[in-house]
């Protein structure tokens, strides 16, 4: 255990947590506003042309970037994203002594 998880403790460092709260507050923002807009479209469209709102891009963009939001925060919040300082298994890291670079064991 390094000096560094000594310090911090168990689980999520403040800037990840707050990192993955403003990823799941945008999520929350893209929902509503697509729901805004869908409910829009619903009460001012002639019948059969509301089936439309879901084949413009940018809905469904919106939906997924809604979606890999709220997955990438609660994968972040339960501890198992990327924490600062981490890398990738298997990649180097950068070392700022003048120490060989170490390769991190896969989790």
């Amino acid at each position: 255990m390094t000096v560094e998880q000594q310090v911090r403790g168990p689980g999520v460092s403040t800037p990840v947590r707050v990192h993955a709260v403003l990823r799941l507050l945008m999520a929350m923002l893209i929902t509503f506003t697509v729901v805004v807009q869908l409910v829009e479209v619903l009460t001012r469209a002639e019948p059969g042309k509301a089936g439309n709102f879901f084949s413009y891009f940018t809905i469904e963009s919106n939906i997924i970037v809604a979606v890999v939001f709220a997955v990438a925060a609660v994968i972040q919040l339960r501890g198992q994203g990327s924490r600062a300082g981490s890398t990738a298994c298997g990649v180097p890291q950068r070392s700022t002594s003048r120490s060989p670079a170490s390769s991190t064991p896969c989790c």
